[in-house]
């Protein structure tokens, strides 16, 4: 088996899907994989470690005429290299991989779907439409996988589950602690909350900044930093409370590259969405030995032990209240006892190595099913 993976994403800036293949394909070439990422868009923070691991990289330029471009380039080079393995990330990549992939001779596709169903009525049937054009969907939580498989968007018999990597020595790094927390507004009697994720729909942002809001008055030491690039207005969110966004109470901070530092500098994690696949924020924030308060949606109850963090029903402003209240009068000490229940959690079971070996036992299962598919015909 020649092993030449081609892997095709929106683009290489900041979010979940991307920091995946940001972990996933330089550790591929370390066991000799040739590795090729192709992008739709030019957002490239990624692009530049991906090469220097030995990772090839095409980016796409800017505007529809980029975009353009870069799916005609894809093509061309998917026909001219024909890899044994074409793997896409998120919605547009997953269409133009399916369009693209066995056409050009390509003998394994996968795309995936990083959340519980594609987003709309119009998605979900594109995606039932193509369905047949590749060889199955990975999602990367278990309950995402049936809720795929319930809805028809995946077939039965070609869906997977392959949890999220974490690269855990990201999080060991040394932080000068008081220092970062004061460039956030934090004294060292602070309870400092940080949330991380792009600002848009299925965060819902409102309720978290709703429920932290209702707990500040009696919380005086607490204060909400949220790290993340913004996809919606804003507006709603500013004007909720807006005396404790002028106090410096309630912060965001846009899309930051520091947010190991971030997390060492923070005492706890919330994220209030409403839909999850399983998501980076949270493994990070146990890679961190952080205690984490969040919703319990998709694939949040399987790498949040109940040891680490307070899960609560998607929606429920009052059980984030009262779960971020409850953390935020713990002491110091207790909350180091859950950070570390939820570093034992992820080294246990999402380490790098074991998720890339997923991967290849995943690629080489479904290589093996192609062969003897052709040896049949």
């Amino acid at each position: 088996m020649d092993r030449s993976l081609a892997v095709l994403i929106n683009s290489l800036g900041v979010g979940g899907a991307e920091r995946q293949v940001s972990y996933l394909c330089p550790e591929l070439v370390a066991r000799g994989w040739r590795v090729r990422v192709h992008t739709l868009l030019p957002a490239a923070t990624f692009a530049e470690p991906l090469r220097a691991s030995g990772v090839e990289v095409e980016v796409a330029g800017p505007g529809r005429v980029g975009t353009a471009r870069a799916i005609a380039h894809f093509g061309k080079t998917l026909r001219r290299e024909r890899p044994t393995f074409l793997v896409s990330f998120l919605h547009h990549a997953d269409i133009v991989a399916r369009a693209f992939g066995k056409a050009a001779g390509v003998p394994v596709v996968l795309t995936s779907e990083r959340a519980s169903g594609p987003r709309g009525a119009i998605r979900a049937g594109i995606r039932k439409a193509t369905r047949w054009l590749d060889d199955g969907v990975v999602s990367n939580s278990r309950c995402s996988r049936d809720a795929l498989l319930a809805s028809g968007v995946a077939r039965r018999g070609h869906a997977w589950t392959v949890w999220n990597a974490i690269d855990l020595s990201r999080f060991d790094v040394e932080v000068d602690r008081a220092s970062v927390r004061a460039s956030l507004g934090a004294t060292p009697d602070t309870v400092l909350w940080l949330a991380v994720g792009n600002i848009y729909w299925a965060k819902n942002y409102p309720l978290m900044v709703s429920a932290f809001a209702d707990m500040a008055d009696s919380h005086p030491e607490a204060m909400l930093r949220i790290a993340g690039r913004q996809q919606e207005d804003v507006d709603a969110l500013l004007s909720i409370r807006p005396d404790l966004w002028r106090a410096g109470r309630m912060a965001m901070l846009g899309p930051r590259s520091d947010v190991p530092e971030l997390l060492a500098a923070a005492d706890g994690v919330v994220m209030s969405s409403d839909q999850e696949g399983l998501p980076n924020a949270l493994q990070e924030a146990l890679a961190a030995r952080r205690p984490v308060v969040a919703t319990a949606v998709g694939g949040v109850v399987e790498i949040v032990p109940s040891e680490a963090g307070r899960l609560v029903p998607r929606r429920s402003k009052e059980a984030l209240t009262a779960a971020l209240a409850d953390v935020s009068e713990m002491s110091r000490e207790a909350r180091t006892a859950m950070g570390e229940h939820g570093r034992a959690a992820v080294e246990a079971r999402f380490s790098l190595q074991a998720i890339v070996d997923d991967w290849e036992a995943l690629l080489a299962e479904r290589y093996a099913d192609w062969e003897a598919r052709r040896a049949r015909r």
